[in-house]
């Protein structure tokens, strides 16, 4: 899945981890991550909902 959405719309994909400092160093003290709801649950296997505090 990775190459194809890096190549096909020329996007990285982030882990938490790089997610998390990223929102850090932009101000947000709390920084969260959910999971997709119900029937967009199969964009978990990639993809991250993040909720971030200042």
């Amino acid at each position: 899945m990775v190459p194809f959405i890096q190549q096909w719309w020329q996007a990285n994909l982030y882990s938490k981890t790089e997610l998390r400092a990223a929102f850090q160093a932009a101000g947000f003290a709390h920084v969260d991550f959910s999971a997709f709801p119900g029937p967009y649950g199969y964009l978990n296997a990639w993809g991250h909902i993040v909720v971030a505090r200042s």
